[in-house]
């Protein structure tokens, strides 16, 4: 992918009002592509000409859930080079080596230019991305372990088959595809509709396991706390230490306190105005105020630990990163 290329890519999803490239995109697509699945094949019962059996293009379902682990494992690495860039491997950045100067002029982060590059062409690539986070986040598991009863509980090793079957199909044309119906070999709505299933449970229990053990502000956790209460914690936690460092340093925080109520009555005024929108008529409004809302509590809590480090440290002030 060229760099002009990953540029576009990074703008189409990481939009700030409506960012897909997370898990919660993944669950939801993977989500409709069952509920199609079950609906052609009603339809095809239904139905006195259409065979499942005569289509091999419902085969195509394969390419879909590759996608999705692949967007799964992509969005995820994103996210943990966000969290942890001293994991940052030379390899890693060997892509991004002439890209400085557009990183710079596209307010893109490094994070997100080596996730624009990640291909995930087998089942050990994307266990890699996992394990690589995993081990990081202190689990005592890989994903293999995590997975494993999943995707190996008729003795086979599903992930495996699903990413050779992709290949295949993608790049191949064989003998069970064109050739007479009776070798061809053409997967039954309800074979689809199971693995599609497969790896929906795959990318659950790896986010289960992810949710459990990441630290608080690890980005797009799911699952196990909802991510909007868990900022607003956070930011909590964080406008008390201040206040604490106040009245150690001066003795009165009066100006810090005024400062903090005029601040929750910004944001509660801004989460009215955000879940109105939908009446709003004829804009045409996707409800996406939940993420809305997690991006100005992020970008609340980044002010918040600047602030607390200028505190500590007011002699640094000029050399302290700005949270802009």
């Amino acid at each position: 992918m060229s760099e002009k290329k990953n540029l576009a890519f990074l703008e189409r999803h990481f939009d700030p009002i409506m960012p897909t490239l997370n898990p919660e995109s993944v669950l939801q697509r993977l989500e409709e592509l069952v509920e199609q699945y079950t609906n052609l094949k009603s339809a095809f019962k239904r139905s006195k000409k259409l065979r499942e059996e005569d289509y091999n293009l419902l085969n195509y379902y394969i390419v879909s859930a590759i996608t999705c682990l692949e967007w799964h494992a992509r969005g995820r690495f994103i996210d943990f080079i966000s969290a942890y860039p001293n994991n940052i491997r030379s390899e890693d950045v060997q892509c991004i080596r002439n890209s400085t100067v557009d990183i710079a002029k596209n307010a893109t982060t490094v994070a997100q230019l080596i996730g624009a590059h990640i291909n995930i062409s087998s089942h050990e690539s994307y266990f890699g991305i996992f394990d690589r986070i995993l081990f990081t986040i202190k689990s005592e598991n890989n994903a293999y372990s995590l997975t494993r009863e999943i995707i190996c509980s008729d003795g086979t090793n599903k992930l495996e088959n699903l990413f050779r079957d992709r290949h295949s199909l993608v790049h191949e044309i064989n003998i069970n595809e064109i050739g007479p119906y009776l070798l061809r070999d053409n997967f039954s709505f309800d074979f689809a509709i199971d693995t599609l299933q497969m790896v929906k449970a795959v990318i659950l229990a790896l986010e289960t396991e992810i949710s459990e053990i990441a630290p608080r502000d690890f980005p797009n956790v799911t699952e196990t706390w909802n991510e909007a209460e868990n900022l607003q914690d956070l930011i909590n936690d964080v406008e008390m230490e201040i206040e604490s460092k106040l009245i150690e340093e001066s003795g009165d925080p009066t100006t810090w306190k005024k400062l903090r109520r005029n601040w929750k009555h910004g944001w509660n005024a801004e989460r009215e105005a955000l879940d109105a929108l939908h009446a709003l008529r004829p804009v045409r409004w996707i409800d996406n105020s939940n993420k809305i809302k997690i991006r100005i509590l992020k970008e609340r809590y980044k002010l918040l630990k600047y602030i607390s480090a200028q505190i500590d440290d007011p002699a640094d002030f000029e050399t302290q990163d700005n949270p802009d």
